[in-house]
């Protein structure tokens, strides 16, 4: 959207039309070379596509790593690269590329995915659903049509944007410019920078005579999304962080937005303007927005703490004028993406902006139903016309007469961000719910998981409840709806699993498989790395392309961890004589090491010797062997030393 770029020198806004400067998602790194903890995923299977290595089954690792990870973008990639080198896939692959170019936005191309999926396999519950569902948008179809809308005539051909009500008027942010003094023009985009306007409301929702809000709130830099407190005489507002005539940035030079707090004096005007101390030089906080009784705000921030890049927060407002730590809404609400402008209207319902949460298109606006607890007994998709392919925000609205506004950068406005009028016709369906407890446990030991992240989504993908398990490895779902749902569970050290669970069943389990283990002195690389036979031709040394993939695991993993020092050792099986296999494996462990070699690993790192037939994995000297135990004992050996 057009103020994605209009960024005061510079931070990178969570308007709507804005990013935070954090992207929020840093991939956690080993934490301790002397562990020697290893996992065949991103760090070694990039580095061995970095060296031009090319299999099915390295498109395959990196699409599933991107994907567990959440980089639904990088993991549409690389399933594409499965997809076209087998035809044949597993039908999961079917379903999760399908997942991928859906939130990337190719839905054509998702639909003939997910049809391969269902003729695949017929019989999976999801394809019997999807059979009959064509439209996997079903749900946020169930939602829309519920509103009538209309583009705002007070538009103009600038920015207009991020309403909120004052008494009987609206208050927004425009880059409209209406004094003879215009305010300072930004130089990406030539246009002037924010500032804050009033203008009453008439009948119809529309507009009339907006005006400046006030000389002393409006700065020379950004000022956006106002709330005011229920008495009208506290105002809160979004704004660089610039006060007193100063601006302030962070290390990297980025001027961030901060939350300023305004009172109403005497004189009927806006003074003793503070910043909340929440704020911080480090981070951006914008878009407030009060609950009914006003001693609640929730704002969007990429603070320490932030899921994605932004989120949602809650703090207290005390009478003394102090307020509580900010607290995270949670995984309810927020994602791995971008969730901001939340509204809470008089009846307690929170409505925000995601990108992270299954939609149409950019930012969409979501509800939340607040529960006692503070938890949320739905978080849905509000459906179109409200939301669009384009980036929808900032919804607002009247509980008595149903109208409100929000904003858009669809096509059809008039400017970059357009301000809408929309009138609620239907409220949203209400939810049958049950209750549903899962268990995690170790697929090897059968003991239960503590702290794995339990991720539950309807079978369009779209997530219902997330949550970790407990020191006795269960998570109960509470109130939710009577369907099938796929379970994703998470846990570090493990390789994620997913299950297909019916709320039905008052109770299931779900294993998942160790993936990350300890190595010690003495251990096999090549086992951890769980690499697949290194071949050589009947009689030949030379590093073949499939061997080659293989080893390049091992070099990536040294890459990795450079004090690792390994010993390669060759083994053949007993036919032909002792001497001949000795001096044939000597010279296929010489041949792997000058390989290791050329890819750049040290020779003070590596040794390499070879064993002929005198180190079987299998004793065939005096058995018969058939080719499967022959090939068990011409292995290559990568072990640690150091």
């Amino acid at each position: 959207m057009i103020l994605i770029k209009k960024i005061t020198t510079v931070v990178l806004f969570i308007f709507a039309n804005v990013l935070l400067a954090q992207d929020g998602k840093v991939e956690k790194g080993h934490e301790n070379f002397e562990n020697y903890s290893f996992s065949p995923a991103i760090d070694i299977y990039k580095r061995v596509a970095e060296q031009g290595y090319q299999s099915p089954e390295l498109y395959q690792r990196m699409a599933d790593s991107y994907y567990f990870k959440g980089d639904l973008n990088e993991s549409a990639a690389w399933y594409e690269k499965l997809y076209n080198s087998n035809k044949n896939l597993a039908s999961e692959y079917y379903f999760r590329y399908a997942h991928a170019l859906k939130a990337i936005g190719n839905i054509t191309e998702a639909r003939k995915i997910m049809d391969e999926f269902v003729r695949s396999k017929p019989t999976d519950n999801r394809s019997v659903i999807l059979a009959s569902n064509q439209n996997y948008l079903n749900k946020i179809e169930k939602n829309s049509n519920r509103y009538n809308v209309s583009l705002l005539k007070q538009n103009t051909l600038k920015s207009d944007y991020g309403a909120a009500f004052y008494k009987d008027k609206i208050v927004f942010a425009s880059t409209r410019n209406t004094g003879v003094l215009s305010k300072n023009i930004h130089k990406w985009d030539n246009e002037s920078f924010t500032e804050l306007y009033v203008a009453s409301i008439e009948k119809d929702g529309q507009l009339s005579n907006p005006t400046k809000f006030s000389k002393t709130i409006n700065s020379k830099f950004h000022e956006a999304t106002p709330a005011l407190s229920p008495d009208g005489k506290t105002l809160y507002f979004t704004r660089n962080n610039y006060i007193d005539k100063k601006r302030k940035k962070d290390n990297e030079g980025l001027t961030r937005l901060k939350i300023y707090r305004a009172t109403l004096n005497s004189a009927n005007e806006w003074g003793n303007i503070i910043e909340m101390p929440f704020n911080s030089d480090a981070y951006s906080c914008a878009h407030p927005a009060l609950n009914r009784t006003g001693d609640k705000m929730y704002f969007a921030s990429d603070m320490p703490g932030t899921i994605g890049a932004s989120d949602i927060f809650e703090v207290d407002l005390f009478l003394d004028g102090t307020v509580s730590t900010p607290k995270n809404l949670g995984r309810e609400i927020n994602t791995e993406g971008r969730e901001t402008f939340p509204y809470i209207s008089e009846d307690g319902v929170l409505y925000f902006s995601s990108d992270g949460l299954p939609g149409l298109g950019g930012l969409d606006v979501f509800a939340a139903k607040f529960k006692n607890d503070s938890t949320f007994s739905f978080v849905e998709n509000i459906g179109s016309p409200i939301n669009s392919s384009m980036d929808d925000f900032n919804y607002i609205i009247n509980i008595n007469n149903r109208l409100g506004h929000f904003s858009s950068n669809r096509l059809g406005g008039k400017g970059g961000d357009d301000i809408y009028t929309l009138e609620e016709l239907s409220p949203l369906n209400s939810i049958n719910t049950t209750n549903n407890v899962i268990i995690v446990k170790d697929l090897d030991t059968k003991e239960v998981i503590a702290n794995a992240v339990v991720s539950l989504k309807d079978l369009e993908n779209i997530e219902v409840k997330n949550s970790n398990t407990s020191a006795k490895g269960s998570v109960a779902f509470d109130k939710i709806p009577l369907q099938q749902y796929l379970a994703k569970v998470k846990k570090e050290g493990y390789a994620t699993n997913e299950k297909i669970v019916n709320a039905f069943a008052k109770e299931q389990i779900i294993f998942l498989e160790k993936e990350i283990y300890e190595a010690s002195l003495g251990d096999d690389l090549g086992k951890i790395l769980k690499l697949s036979p290194i071949l050589f031709d009947t009689n030949k040394w030379n590093i073949r392309g499939d061997a080659g993939f293989e080893i390049a695991k091992v070099v990536a993993a040294m890459t990795v961890h450079p004090k690792l020092k390994i010993a390669i050792r060759s083994h053949t099986d007993n036919r032909g004589t002792a001497q001949s296999n000795m001096i044939l494996s000597e010279k296929r462990a010489q041949s792997t090491m000058a390989f290791m070699l050329s890819k750049g690993i040290s020779a003070d790192r590596l040794t390499a010797k070879g064993y002929g037939e005198s180190e079987p994995v299998v004793a065939c000297e005096d058995l018969y062997c058939n080719d499967e135990a022959l090939q068990k004992n011409r292995r290559s050996e990568f072990i640690i030393i150091e």
